[in-house]
């Protein structure tokens, strides 16, 4: 997403507050010294340019040049005052917008700096004339400060300029007009989740609270295996996530939060549905605890989730050398067991919810995975609770409704409380927990052929990278299972298992389910192999349980390889829960250019069978593993089609897409392929559009584009300018256009002679592409609107006759320019008197899609740029189509186009007001 893009987003979202006929006329933001330096006004404006900050021009400015912008918004425009250094640093962010009015003096102009003071002063009072009610924001939002007082406002040094006599305002601020507080008005849309703040949301809050989660598995580690249990400090393992959202929520000091961190062992964990009402908790963990619940919170966001871990293995490993059978503590397999069912009815509930948006069947879900479990093994006295709750970015807690997708991050969790032990008679064991975090995005998909609109959901998973199972074993146990095995595992010949072939670290096991994966080292031997985990008891493998292994690498060099392993049904109890599966499938992942891999293909490969291809559950499985394992992939990079979904979201309000062009953004499908059905190369008509701005030469361009047509090229031309309705004042006629295209294209199919057929329309000065675009793409016949193809659209563009004053564009200037609907621009005045410079970087802002081509007067000569006008694909691109959208997001399910339509100023009108 540009600057742009996200500028234009969270503009666009204050405007719709303004149309409300309770909401302020205009809302006011004065930076730096003109407001005495306003917290809450640098709020608003880093929220309405993010990162502008930190861009790399503001490093080479001061913060006083910087300061120095006041914003005006309203509900159908925005006024901006600048000066010409900080108005580079803003271009990116405000190139654009609609209905843009920018007051900034010109470089020569600003070095007066009595001049550009009274100016900053005059363009203030403008921007406000004929508001009567001021919306200033006055309270940063969610933190309770004094009441407003208005007259605190006339402290400020712009507001006391404002009543001077020179400028003719009226009198003091806060007498002319109303003054309020805006800063609940504002709360609401600071707290959205838009793709801006989803993308903080996981560059900085996600990353953050997963590097402390790492911490707290790192301190257990430690803990456990050097002390004995009995003396183990639960607070010492705790410390990674409390100091982080402690430290984290100083600077949010009197929010509320409703969820909180914290870590229970043993029994206690039935605490953690209650937590926050001090009791009795232990201070250490005890020796006989088998698990802990664990819940972390992010500091002023909304993500959160919980697990449980344990202290004592799941399975029993598979007998070695003189050691018997290690049986798994019954109560633990039980603990397991529920747990892994938590994780299933969470998955589920987020499935169900994001189809159905109801919380209520979302739970039924979740409920009808674990309730059969408790049934079977006759656990009445045994508590479920389910939890789906949605947060704002804030993470403050919202009124969820079903049916309704909000702009918010669900919470979804399962509670197994009060579970009985198996082995001591009326002794209760405590509780398993789980949780995630998950947004949805949702779309409206119209089909092209039924008409019918459908939503369309996208899930993303935001905590699905935290892991779900760890196994800290104790110092007593450590010593036990693991020390001899280890060196038994790596030494020499053993009539058991047979000499040592290969041993390798950084290797990945995983199950069928996904994140079900675990890190360690790898041992082979001609009798089986064995994993030791970072974490956990060794998984022992004997060749005799073994169906089948099998080697798949891709075909490629340099690509994950993973050991494909059928096991025989009686593995299962050998291997941990989070690894069974009904067909017994376990993979066994290399990195390429590992120590491991290299040892693989050295030692191992020549007696194994390779796999040409993978079944489609072990594909799956794989390019799970893929994108888990290689290149360390972002939640953002492994979810390529829910941010094309957010992003489309936002910018199309509830507006519809058509089915095959989101086929297109989402990548499905390529661009070629989406838009019409195929046509024979001498039924195809292509349609060039070319316009301008007043005084632009368009016509001049338009002939040089027609004189290089090739001999097996027939043109056509429709001057629209030549279809001017001087009685109404309406300089295009769609109705004309129409039959004009009609005319073209049955001449052109009753005609044989090889030749293929090329429509120019020349527009009238800034005509509405968008409308052109629709009465092409929408015309009445349908055998006519599948022959014609749109290929490019060219505006002309004189740098002298852009500018009404200062830094005031021509009326419709950015959208007649919009990315997206605009292939190339014709710079055609390269004169020293034309700002030249300016202009054509105001032009890559406005629209950076667009070739420019500088040619004076509109003479096109080079063949290269000639080219470039005549392509036949470059409209129907994926990143024009997508930007189409994101400017005119209505542009497919608006209402019906009129039959004519007029420019947004008189072209005389504008001409005579051009001036530099």
């Amino acid at each position: 997403m540009t600057p742009f893009d996200a500028t234009r987003l969270r503009v666009s979202a204050i405007q719709a507050l303004l149309c409300s006929q309770t909401a302020p006329d205009a809302l006011v933001c004065i930076l730096g010294l003109d407001s005495r330096y306003s917290s809450e006004a640098e709020e608003l404006f880093c929220f309405l340019f993010p990162s502008i900050r930190k861009a790399e021009p503001s490093a080479q400015l001061d913060d006083d040049i910087i300061d120095d912008v006041v914003i005006a918004i309203k509900s159908d425009s925005i006024h901006i005052y600048c000066n010409p250094l900080n108005y580079r640093l803003l271009l990116p962010y405000i190139c654009g917008l609609s209905g843009l009015i920018v007051h900034c003096l010109s470089d020569i102009e600003y070095e007066d700096c009595d001049f550009a003071e009274e100016f900053k002063i005059n363009s203030f009072v403008r921007m406000l004339q004929g508001c009567n009610e001021i919306g200033i924001p006055h309270r940063v939002a969610n933190h309770h400060g004094t009441h407003f007082d208005k007259f605190d406002i006339e402290k400020w040094p712009l507001i006391q300029a404002y009543a001077m006599d020179d400028f003719r305002s009226g009198g003091f601020f806060t007498l002319v007009h109303h003054v309020v507080d805006c800063s609940s008005l504002l709360s609401s849309i600071y707290g959205q989740l838009d793709p801006i703040s989803m993308k903080k949301l996981l560059s900085t809050d996600m990353v953050q609270l997963a590097q402390h989660w790492q911490a707290m598995c790192s301190v257990i580690s430690t803990e456990t295996k050097g002390k004995p249990m009995g003396k183990v400090l639960i607070s010492r393992l705790f410390e990674p996530l409390s100091t982080y959202y402690d430290y984290g929520m100083i600077k949010y000091a009197g929010m509320h939060r409703v969820k909180k961190p914290f870590l229970l062992c043993g029994s206690d964990t039935r605490g953690c549905i209650s937590y926050g009402e001090k009791g009795d908790v232990r201070t250490h963990i005890s020796p006989d605890c088998l698990h802990m619940v664990v819940q972390a919170v992010s500091p002023g966001a909304p993500l959160s989730c919980s697990r449980t871990y344990f202290f004592v293995p799941d399975f029993s490993p598979d007998s070695v050398a003189d050691h018997a059978d290690i049986e798994c503590n019954e109560d633990a397999r039980l603990l397991s067991d529920l747990y892994n069912r938590t994780i299933s009815a969470v998955n589920l509930a987020m499935e169900v919810f994001s189809s159905s948006l109801s919380s209520q069947q979302a739970e039924q879900a979740a409920l009808s995975c674990i309730k059969p479990l408790l049934v079977e093994r006759n656990f009445s006295q045994v508590n479920i609770q389910f939890s789906l709750e949605a947060y704002d970015c804030l993470g403050c807690l919202l009124e969820t409704k079903d049916g309704e997708n909000q702009s918010a991050v669900n919470v979804a969790g399962v509670i197994i409380s009060d579970i009985p032990s198996l082995l001591e008679r009326g002794s209760n064991l405590g509780a398993v927990m789980y949780s995630d975090c998950f947004v949805l995005s949702t779309v409206v998909v119209l089909n092209e052929e039924t008409g019918k609109k459908e939503d369309k959901t996208e899930m993303v998973n935001l905590t699905a990278n935290i892991p779900q199972f760890r196994c800290f074993l104790a110092a007593e146990a450590a010593r036990v299972y693991c020390g001899s095995d280890r060196a038994w595992l790596l030494s020499g010949e053993d009539k058991c298992w047979g000499p040592l072939l290969m041993h390798g670290k950084q290797v990945t096991l995983a199950g069928t389910a996904r994140n079900s994966y675990m890190s360690g080292e790898l041992v082979v031997r001609t009798g089986g192999i064995a994993f030791l985990p970072e974490f956990g008891l060794p998984v022992k493998i004997p060749k005799a349980k073994m169906r089948a292994m099998e080697l798949y690498d891709g075909d490629k060099a340099n690509e994950l390889a993973v050991l494909v392993i059928t096991a025989t049904p009686c593995i299962v109890a050998n291997i941990p829960l989070s690894l069974r599966n009904e067909n017994n499938l376990l993979f066994i992942a290399f990195r390429p250019k590992t120590n491991a891999y290299r040892a693989l293909f050295n030692q191992v490969a020549s007696t194994t069978h390779k796999l040409a291809s993978l079944s489609t559950q072990q594909q799956e499985v794989y390019d799970h593993l893929v994108d888990c394992l290689l290149g360390a992939k972002s939640v953002q990079e492994a979810n390529p089609r829910f941010f094309s979904s957010l992003n489309l979201n936002w910018h199309l309000h509830r507006n519809p897409i058509l089915s095959c062009h989101l086929d297109v953004i989402m990548g499905s499908i390529s661009s070629e392929k989406s838009f019409r059905k195929p046509l024979k190369t001498h039924e195809k008509v292509l349609v060039t559009i070319v316009t301008g701005i007043p005084a632009s030469n368009k016509e001049t361009v338009a002939k040089c584009i027609v004189e290089f047509s090739s001999e097996n090229t027939r043109w056509v031309v429709y001057s629209g300018t030549k279809h001017v309705l001087p009685s109404t004042g309406l300089h295009f006629s769609i109705k004309k256009c129409q039959d004009f295209l009609t005319s073209a294209v049955r001449s052109h199919h009753s005609t044989i002679d090889g030749k293929a057929l090329q429509v120019l329309l020349l527009l009238p000065d800034l005509t509405d592409i968008c409308t052109v675009v629709r009465t092409i793409e929408g015309h009445p016949e349908p055998a006519v609107a599948a022959a014609l193809a749109i290929g490019s659209v060219t505006t002309a563009v004189d740098p002298a006759a852009t500018f009404l004053c200062n830094r005031v564009v021509v009326p419709s200037f950015p959208e007649v320019l919009a990315s997206g609907w605009v292939n190339v621009i014709v710079i055609t005045n390269t004169s020293a008197t034309a700002p030249v410079k300016l202009v054509s970087r105001l032009l890559h802002e406005i629209c950076p899609l667009a070739s420019q081509i500088f040619a004076d007067g509109g003479r096109l000569s080079e063949s290269k740029d000639l080219d470039v006008i005549l392509s036949e694909a470059v409209f129907s691109e994926t990143c024009n189509l997508q930007a189409r959208y994101f400017s005119r997001p209505d542009w497919r399910g608006g209402s019906r186009i009129s039959a004519d339509i007029g420019q947004a100023a008189e072209t005389g009108v504008i001409s005579a007001s051009i001036h530099w």
